[in-house]
């Protein structure tokens, strides 16, 4: 798979407690795929909390098998505590996402299969 420069720039970058999952999807998102996700609000201080809000207001609705540009909710074992992580197809078998301690890469969906809480689309998109 050919990588484009639009989502090569994005490579590499480190995760912070400022720039997290959540932040890097805000910024590719509206930056490559011109979709505007909403900031945390007040009773959504995680990913997780932020995620559900997309989906009660309709911005992100489930589907069943993954396109490019669909968001990736992910468990990395602590949705309990409201902590949840987002990524996003840039085809039907790989996502980008930073991810802590490594930053943002391109991974295969099937490493993440068992830890994959929903594929999500954006509206009507």
């Amino acid at each position: 798979m050919k990588i484009n420069k639009e989502i090569e720039k994005y490579l590499g970058i480190k995760y912070t407690e400022k720039f997290g999952c959540w932040e890097f999807a805000k910024q590719f998102s509206a930056e490559v795929l011109g979709i505007r996700l909403s900031d945390f609000t007040e009773g959504a201080k995680s990913a997780a909390n932020a995620l559900k809000n997309a989906v009660e207001s309709n911005s992100l609705k489930k589907v069943k098998e993954p396109m490019k540009d669909d968001f990736v909710i992910m468990d990395f074992g602590l949705w309990d505590r409201g902590v949840g992580h987002i990524g996003i197809m840039i085809s039907k078998r790989k996502f980008i996402h930073n991810r802590e301690g490594i930053g943002v890469v391109i991974e295969p969906l099937s490493r993440h299969t068992k830890r994959v809480k929903g594929i999500y689309r954006y509206g009507s998109y």
